[in-house]
């Protein structure tokens, strides 16, 4: 067990910050850290291919900073040779763990027969963990001091029906040092509520296969006291936080009241800040209109007011600044 696992064990239930397209962005990832770091960052998923490729805009994408550590980069495709020269890269540019996504459901991803579509594929999953195991092993030998990054793989408990033991007792055949489990099928996507049940299957598995693979928890997660009660509840080792901390960035904060209840003021004063950071970082290289998915979280409260709905309908990101500036000057 490396010692980064030890690590997270010490700290039962250690807390993730879940990879999300188009959200979890390094400037994201550093606004919540600048309030309060959950113990693991992800980043958001990134095509194994376009690593493998050194294309620019990913790698530029991929570049992580101090404050978001330890930093696992999540990786998807079907091709086990780019998830080799991914792994490589990932491990040389010292990030501590390399995330396989295996449970993403958005069609246009599955029918390329990636991420959820591989639950059940277990020769083609076989051949990408193995694939990012010797790109991690063989860059990891030459690297020195370099602490080794974790294999990490994040799933469902199915496609269309739960098949949780077979799946995940495949999985941890397999010997990835995380495992993180979103307890909906593939075809429910969002829908419906998360079976914890399944969570607490697969740490009873865990303990009956004897592994010491670290098990997390994904699913609807809204505050800190419901993920302890899920670990309690499941015997989860973590548990990963997604769509709330959109709504509330400080959700990993033990100290801090949440973001909803802040006043006006200052929840424009956090937009703003993370405009002005998303523009500096990434100028034309994304649509800054991806931000206005944070603005109808920050402002849900103020949603039916003028002011808000002249955001949510602005036309650039000059016109967008210009709101928030006048929000956070608000008393």
């Amino acid at each position: 067990m490396s010692m980064l696992q030890q690590e997270l064990l010490q700290k039962k239930p250690f807390l993730a910050l879940a990879p999300m397209e188009d959200v979890t962005d390094g400037v994201f990832r550093r606004l919540v850290a600048g309030i309060h770091p959950p113990d693991i960052f992800f980043t958001e998923f990134q095509s194994a291919r376009s690593i493998a490729a050194r294309r620019k805009q990913t790698i530029d994408f991929l570049q992580p900073t101090p404050s978001e550590r330890p930093l696992f980069a999540q990786i998807w495709g079907t091709e086990p040779e780019y998830f080799y020269q991914a792994a490589r890269f990932l491990t040389e540019a010292g990030f501590d763990g390399i995330d396989i996504n295996m449970g993403c459901p958005m069609k246009k991803i599955v029918r390329k027969g990636a991420c959820a579509a591989l639950i059940g594929n277990t020769a083609l999953t076989r051949d990408l963990v193995a694939a990012v195991r010797s790109g991690i092993d063989e860059s990891s030998a030459s690297a020195g001091n370099r602490p080794r990054p974790m294999l990490s793989i994040k799933t469902r408990s199915g496609r269309a029906e739960p098949e949780t033991a077979a799946w995940c007792g495949f999985l941890l055949s397999l010997q990835p040092d995380m495992l993180t489990l979103h307890p909906r099928t593939a075809a429910q996507l969002y829908r419906g509520d998360p079976d914890w049940s399944q969570v607490k299957l697969l740490c009873d598995l865990r303990s009956e296969m004897n592994s010491s693979c670290l098990i997390v928890g994904n699913g609807n997660v809204s505050s800190l006291s419901q993920a302890r009660q899920l670990a309690s509840q499941t015997g989860a080792d973590g548990i990963m936080i997604g769509r709330a901390a959109i709504a509330n960035p400080a959700i990993f904060a033990p100290d801090k009241p949440p973001f909803a209840d802040l006043p006006l003021s200052q929840r424009a004063e956090t937009a703003l800040q993370h405009s002005r950071e998303f523009l500096a970082a990434f100028g034309t290289k994304r649509n800054p209109a991806v931000l206005k998915k944070f603005y109808r979280a920050y402002f849900f409260n103020e949603r039916n007011s003028a002011i808000i709905q002249k955001l949510m309908h602005s036309k650039n990101a000059d016109e967008s600044l210009h709101i928030l500036k006048e929000l956070a000057a608000v008393n």
